[in-house]
């Protein structure tokens, strides 16, 4: 959901000080996401597959 807001922004915003922190935004939270995919691949690192 902050992706799309983001992108919206990048798209109808002529402001290059927001347009930045969209950018930026969008950036980490693709980090995030692919930190979670992996997770979910069970590419955490632990070798630990299973959580509670």
């Amino acid at each position: 959901m902050a992706v799309d807001m983001a992108e919206t922004i990048i798209k109808y915003s002529d402001n290059d000080s927001v347009t930045d922190y969209a950018n930026s935004v969008i950036e980490l939270q693709e980090q995030e996401i692919s930190q979670m995919q992996d997770f979910l691949d069970g590419k955490n690192g632990s070798g630990n597959t299973h959580w509670h």
